[in-house]
């Protein structure tokens, strides 16, 4: 009975687990097991049912082509080296602390073997139902040994009472006098190890078998869970390194055997070798393996009503540490195993490809298309069948004349039956198998379309249908066809973010803020910066990016470029579109291309690297500028120089012409001078010269009058 204080005995605690393990077993047995058995088998490629030597042993594998299809477009589209989901900043000032929220969520999440998470995850959820992922802060440490010769021991104090993770390793520790060879005192010297106590703790999450999980069969969601819980085997040996005050309940314990309590698991372990015992090799019964359920129940207990926590043997016995006692220290007053340990919240989370509402679980890939794989393997095999029955028929014959009957009924190649017939009629005779009806054919193709109809993988898609390329189709319609039939896997990929993988992001992210006190040295904007998780907002919710296949990606990372062109070439947008924002889309274009590395080709305009340079180049502009300056003053000085000349020049022109008009002028004067003194001149000669022939005619006439006379 339950107390005013949500007190209860360890016997009423181990019933209500029990009995809520038991129901969740008996939900989780029921004809889930049985499908989940069908489908490994069928994706084992193991018969369902027993074939004949003589008859055909082909198995149809549409369960495997379905779920490894559907897994591979899927893994493509989450593994494509795009981040598809991320924390927006919660107002201006917190952009740099949602980029480093998103780096510590990714890095988290690959410590813990992400990559093959997912394709298990996938796997579990096609194949089995459901994926189930357990998730968790888990508490480690580890020691290192790290020796010291010839420390003062002072200084050792010092140096043990600043760092509590040290101690000294009483193993090999040693004092001795030493002398300072400066001050000639003595001192006390030390020589040894200390051990260094190095936190190793971490968010963990781990992948829980569909068959070994336990959830509440009244819930609609792996949020609305009040009970669930998860199996794990151990051997006994192995508890009692943990349990030692439990001796008696583990070696008492039945030994658990897991072929007769799950048929679903049994198939998964006959074909993978996961898990094997062999009961006639086990003497030791420390070396049993025994069940252990992590059991997290909602209930009023010792802290009020909440999540409590408790470990249970074989749904009998509860697990619990021993409180850390002085030797002949008795338990604390108050200390019960039954109070079990108060938590926030039920770690699981479930996704199933076909979400059922109403219901935490859902539907197989595989349980589609079941029915279909057994049917096309029916239809081929009695195909076949019905051509080794046409090629090696039935024959009728009389034994009476046969002599070697064993080669007739062996059918060996190359056989010669040896017979005593006498009449001329054929002893042996084949019995002829009519032919096959032509609807086997036209049956089989529709098994086959109502294979991809339900699987949505399709021929297409795998590039296994030849009539895409014989009807000349061009490629961006054959791209466009196969986006179209991966429409509902696509589908199955958002339903895995948003339902599964963004639940658990969020969860390391709330883990790390509550319990990572370390402090990690990230590159943020092309700088290295401190992130201490510890510090950080809780932060509710996260960005799913809408482009889910690489196809549908390049298309944005193309529009994205378009966009860039649009706005470059408008200049009314570029006191809007700075560098800041083109890099932010080139970011996205990145990003889209699954290319997260834009530091390798493109610096950060936050960056130190790009400030500098940014400062250089204005620095160089301005040089620039002030050196095109200087040109152009002095260009405007020789220009007024030439000016000056110029106006030098026409003044010396003008006076020039003025000086020669005076001199021209001049000479003019001198010249018309010069010439009337000429004419003058020439006229006094030219009189001269006829008054000396006007004398020389008078002298003439006069010569010829005295002669006559």
């Amino acid at each position: 009975m339950i107390d005013e204080l949500g007190n209860r005995s360890e016997a009423e605690i181990v019933q209500i687990l029990g009995d809520k393990v038991q129901g969740a077993d008996a939900y989780n047995q029921s004809e889930q097991a049985k499908q989940r058995q069908d489908n490994l088998n069928m994706y084992y490629l193991n018969p369902l049912q027993e074939v004949n030597e003589n008859q055909s042993q082909f198995q149809s594998s549409d369960v495997f082509d379905a779920v490894e299809g559907t897994k591979a477009v899927i893994h493509e589209a989450l593994t494509s080296g795009r981040d598809l989901l991320h924390f927006e900043p919660l107002n201006d000032g917190d952009v740099d602390l949602a980029k480093m929220a998103n780096r510590y969520v990714k890095d988290r999440f690959l410590e813990n073997d992400g990559y093959r998470f997912l394709i298990d995850s996938l796997h579990d959820g096609l194949l089995a139902k459901n994926a189930v992922c357990k998730y968790g802060w888990m508490e480690d440490s580890e020691e290192k040994i790290e020796p010291f010769v010839g420390i003062p021991k002072q200084q050792l104090m010092a140096m043990l009472a600043q760092d509590p993770q040290i101690q000294i390793n009483d193993e090999n520790y040693q004092e001795f006098m030493s002398v300072d060879p400066q001050t000639g005192m003595e001192f006390v010297v030390s020589s040894g190890s200390v051990i260094r106590t190095i936190n190793t703790s971490k968010i963990d999450f781990t992948l829980i078998k569909p068959e070994d999980f336990f959830g509440d069969e009244s819930a609609s969601s792996d949020e609305e869970f009040t009970f669930a819980s998860d199996r794990e085997v151990f051997r006994k040996g192995e508890l009692l390194e943990d349990y030692p005050h439990l001796y008696e309940e583990i070696k008492n314990a039945p030994k658990f055997n897991q072929g007769s309590k799950e048929i679903d698991g049994l198939v998964r372990r006959g074909n993978d070798d996961s898990w094997r015992t062999n009961s006639q090799a086990e003497k030791a019964w420390e070396r049993d393996p025994v069940e252990v359920y992590n059991c997290h129940i909602a209930l009023w207990g010792k802290e009020g009503y909440g999540i409590y926590y408790y470990k249970m043997l074989d749904k009998k016995t509860l697990l619990w540490d021993y409180p850390e006692l002085e030797e002949g220290q008795e338990l604390p007053e108050g200390f019960d195993p039954a109070d079990g340990v108060m938590i926030d919240e039920i770690p699981y989370l479930v996704w199933s490809p076909y979400p059922l509402s109403h219901r935490w679980d859902g539907i197989a890939q595989a349980d589609a298309v079941r029915d279909i794989q057994l049917a096309a393997t029916n239809l081929k095999s009695s195909m076949i069948n019905h051509s080794l029955r046409t090629n090696n028929p039935m024959r009728q014959a009389n034994m009476e004349f046969i002599r070697n009957p064993e080669d007739l009924v062996d059918n060996n190649i190359g056989a010669v039956i040896d017979t005593d017939s006498v009449s001329g009629q054929p002893v042996v005779t084949p019995i002829i198998q009519p032919q096959m009806d032509a609807s086997v054919f036209n049956t089989l193709a529709m098994v086959r379309a109502d294979s991809e109809q339900r699987s949505s993988y399709s021929g297409l898609a795998g590039g296994l249908d030849g009539k895409a390329l014989s009807n000349q189709n061009s490629a961006d319609l054959i791209a466009k066809m196969t986006d179209s039939s991966n429409r509902r896997i696509m589908m199955m990929a958002r339903n895995f973010v948003e339902l599964y993988l963004k639940k658990l992001y969020l969860r390391i992210y709330k883990l790390g803020v509550a319990n990572d006190k370390e402090v990690y040295e990230v590159e943020l904007n092309g700088n290295w910066v401190e992130m201490s998780p510890s510090e950080w907002p809780e932060r509710p919710s996260m960005k799913v990016i809408t482009s889910m296949t690489p196809e549908a990606a390049v298309q944005s990372a193309m529009n994205k470029l378009q966009l860039h062109q649009v706005l470059m070439a408008d200049p009314e947008t570029m006191l809007m579109y700075r560098t800041e924002k083109r890099f932010n889309l080139y970011a996205d274009v990145f990003h889209d291309i699954g290319e997260v590395a834009v530091d390798r080709y493109l610096e950060n305009p936050q960056s130190e690297e790009f400030q500098a340079a940014q400062q250089n180049m204005i620095q160089g502009q301005q040089q620039q500028q002030q050196a095109a300056q200087e040109a152009q003053m002095r260009q405007e000085r020789i220009l007024d120089k030439q000016i000056q000349l110029q106006e030098l020049q026409v003044t010396a022109t003008i006076d020039q012409g003025q000086q020669k008009i005076d001199n021209e002028a001049a000479y003019n004067a001198d010249k018309q001078s010069l010439d009337e003194d000429k004419f003058e001149e020439e006229k006094d000669v030219n009189e001269a010269e006829i008054t000396l022939e006007t004398i020389k005619v008078k002298n003439n006439d006069n010569s010829s009058g005295v002669s006559i006379g």
